[in-house]
């Protein structure tokens, strides 16, 4: 399958390191994997995204102090490895080319169930629950709509 734009995954991230483009701007990679298949983010480390890339960073449980020091980046791949996480993605056009890119990227909020499609999420919702009361439709307890 192909990741979708607009969408919100749950998803792991399988690994993570230094990153280095073309024009020899530095990045953090995340490689993620979910149900819709394998992608990237990259926390760029730039000086106008210092302040975000930290923030990201940080929202994915990494001690702000262990990015001021070698030992301390080097360490962060095993501390990102199998994490679950969320991230949403966008449609992104480049030189004519649309292709579907990680937007961002967090861990899941505590007692969030964002495991799952939405659909699957939905139908357990009402699965797992006890039944809804049921109720004649002349009670005061009916809803019409």
């Amino acid at each position: 399958m192909t990741l979708k734009a607009d969408t919100r995954y749950a998803g792991t991230i399988v690994d993570g390191g230094i990153y280095e483009a073309n024009s020899g701007t530095l990045g953090y990679q995340l490689l993620l994997n979910c149900e819709d298949g394998a992608t990237d983010f990259i926390i760029w480390l730039t000086p106008k995204s210092k302040e975000k890339a930290e923030k990201t960073f940080v929202s994915l449980g990494i001690d702000p102090k262990s990015l001021r020091s070698e030992t301390g980046l080097d360490g962060i791949a095993s501390q990102l490895a199998g994490m679950d996480v969320v991230f949403g993605t966008r449609e992104e056009e480049y030189q004519g080319k649309k292709r579907v890119k990680v937007a961002w990227v967090g861990k899941p909020k505590e007692g969030a169930a964002s495991a799952g499609s939405p659909l699957a999420r939905a139908a357990a919702f009402f699965a797992d629950g006890p039944p809804a009361p049921t109720s004649s439709p002349d009670s005061e307890d009916s809803v019409t709509f």
